[in-house]
């Protein structure tokens, strides 16, 4: 075990974060022993799971929730995040693990995006060519990652 895999656990340990420390209660059974889980097997520090799970969840709602907070006032799940500790202490392996399935899901839209803007500028080249006007373009794609 590393230094810093070390000064984790004694962090954990010493901090009892499994007993009070964080609301681990405030998230569904199964997510709380994925996020125990992890620390147990990865070392990933509970706090920035639970931080990094919590945004990429508010990311992967976007927009497609909005409330109504007061009046005619409407937020959508937007939830913004520092994770900040030292260097070494573990904030970047769990965002990893928690964006993987959006960043998987981006790039085949990317993928998708792409050869929609391969078939839609042939479409305009051959009218070029043709000096065809009588047919209308179909619209042109628009990229719309998470």
């Amino acid at each position: 075990m590393d230094s810093t895999n070390l000064c984790n656990a004694l962090r954990m340990e010493f901090e009892g974060v499994f007993e009070s420390k964080i609301p681990l209660d405030a998230f569904p059974a199964k997510i709380q022993d994925m996020i125990l889980a992890l620390a147990r097997q990865e070392n990933y520090s509970i706090e920035y799971m639970m931080a990094s799970l919590l945004v990429a969840v508010s990311t992967a709602i976007g927009n497609a929730v909005n409330i109504r907070i007061r009046g005619g006032w409407i937020s959508n799940s937007a939830l913004y995040m520092i994770l900040v500790g030292r260097p070494g202490m573990g904030k970047t392996p769990p965002l990893d693990f928690a964006f993987r399935p959006i960043r998987k899901h981006d790039a085949k839209i990317i993928k998708q995006f792409k050869l929609e803007m391969e078939h839609y500028n042939s479409l305009v080249e051959n009218s070029k060519a043709k000096k065809d006007n009588s047919s209308p373009l179909p619209d042109k794609p628009i990229l719309r990652r998470t």
